[in-house]
């Protein structure tokens, strides 16, 4: 009896070590409405030839998640002969071509309009987006077009046009007014792009931006020949790494993003560059909470005051709207709870503290501390948050920031 038992052990054992090493040698993919097969084909030719672990299959699923263009993904296993299987992937695609309004408000200025927008032209993942935008201070006409490389050495590229009419100002880190001007302005973007590993990506670009101002008034006498037209050329060498986590309730990111843009300003007979890295971690400690952190820093010289970073761009919300500079770093970081998990989206709230340290138009650095708290709705079959509110509050100087947005992100 024992010595059947061990037989029948060491067979079932042999049984699953022989199904544990079939490798995936086929991919499939069911129900697809818009994406291409051909495109789906080489996000996942990389998986060919690995074993159908859990592991690797979970894997795949995240990869197909990171494209955020399918509502549900399932994925079944198919024994094809002794050595080989087959995976089948059964997708709902989201809505991904839609005309939409959207709506933002934040510290006092509020902006609105609508966008065409694709998230998956052509099937394969190109984004193509029209439209305009009217805020307080501004006036914008949009066209971008990018396909981003799907494999590894594969290419990619963006092309980016707009048109600008501005009446606005600008702040000082206390969000005392510094300058003010009228600009009317074009930007010509072009960039291609090649994916040298699944998780890093190389760019190479170019700019160019034709700016006129007038009724310019400042501070600083750097810029009081500011009016008249401008026109700036730029290079742009960029490298970022991504990776990516689907939990079932959130895609995590976790990047690294460096950026190297030089350019020549001829009225200002000077050349100009900026350099920029950013870091995003978002982390998962169970299904529903998850790690939000993030930070950046921007060093720049000589580049034209309508091209100055602001806290946005190094992950912060607590320093003044209008409020920009050369050199800025921002750091926060917190956490985000999955509230309510329902059949349209996810609900969630998020809390987190930050830290900035900018230089001021008189070229001190000034540190910042605060929070932001606030709520998301992530709706499943569309591709991006559709409404989120806010709450920053700056320690440092005792302001605080109620914002909000309506078919955008923030």
């Amino acid at each position: 009896m024992n010595f059947k038992k061990s037989c029948l052990a060491i067979l079932i054992f042999l049984a699953v070590s022989f199904l544990q090493a079939q490798t995936i040698s086929k991919i499939s993919f069911s129900e697809l409405k818009k994406t291409k097969e051909s495109y789906l084909q080489k996000l996942t030719k990389r998986f060919y030839g690995l074993e159908a672990t859990e592991k690797n299959l979970s894997e795949l699923e995240t990869v197909l998640q990171a494209e955020e263009i399918f509502e549900t993904i399932d994925l079944s296993v198919t024994q094809i002969d002794d050595e080989n299987s087959e995976i089948l992937v059964t997708v709902k695609e989201k809505i991904t071509f839609i005309p939409l309004p959207f709506l933002s408000y934040s510290d006092g200025d509020w902006s609105g309009g609508a966008m065409i927008l694709n998230m998956n032209g052509f099937g394969t993942k190109t984004t193509v987006v029209s439209g305009v935008l009217v805020s307080s201070d501004m006036d914008l006409g949009l066209l971008l077009i990018s396909k981003p490389p799907a494999s590894t050495n594969d290419l990619g590229g963006s092309f980016m046009c707009s048109f600008t009419k501005t009446e606005t100002s600008r702040t000082d880190f206390y969000g005392d007014p510094f300058a003010s001007y009228k600009m009317t302005s074009w930007w010509l973007s072009t960039s291609v792009q090649k994916k040298t590993s699944e998780i890093s990506k190389l760019s190479l670009g170019a700019e160019f931006e034709y700016k006129y101002l007038k009724n310019y008034s400042g501070s600083n006498e750097f810029y009081d020949s500011m009016n008249g037209v401008l026109k700036i050329f730029l290079l742009d060498l960029g490298w970022n790494l991504t990776k990516t986590d689907w939990n079932g309730m959130f895609l995590s990111t976790k990047s690294v993003k460096f950026e190297f843009s030089s350019g020549y300003d001829p009225k200002q007979k000077s050349f100009c560059y900026k350099n920029f890295c950013s870091a995003l971690l978002q982390f998962p400690l169970t299904q529903r909470l998850r790690i939000i952190g993030g930070g950046g820093a921007v060093h720049s010289k000589n580049i034209h005051l309508t091209d100055m970073s602001a806290g946005s761009d190094v992950s912060v919300t607590i320093l003044p709207n209008h409020f920009v500079s050369q050199n800025l770093e921002g750091i926060s970081s917190g956490l985000e709870f999955g509230l309510i998990k329902l059949s349209f989206g996810l609900i969630s709230a998020y809390g987190n503290f930050q830290t900035a340290i900018a230089e001021n138009f008189d070229g001190k650095d000034k540190i910042n501390h605060g929070f932001s708290c606030g709520s998301k709705l992530y709706l499943s079959k569309i591709a991006f948050p559709a409404l989120a509110v806010g709450y920053s509050y700056n320690i440092t100087s005792h302001k605080y920031t109620i914002s909000g947005s309506l078919g955008v992100s923030m």
